[in-house]
């Protein structure tokens, strides 16, 4: 996921974007759970 590679950047604000665009964009996808977590996880930071 390209969140993830945001986050690795320290882009937290990009890979918030880019997690809620995968959730939104791609609600069947195989991804939305980790997704999902991880969202939760950087935005509880």
């Amino acid at each position: 996921m390209i969140a993830r590679s945001y986050l690795s950047l320290g882009e937290k604000d990009q890979a918030i974007t880019a997690f809620r665009r995968l959730m939104s964009e791609h609600p069947d996808s195989e991804y939305i759970e980790a997704a999902s977590k991880e969202l939760r996880y950087v935005e509880g930071e």
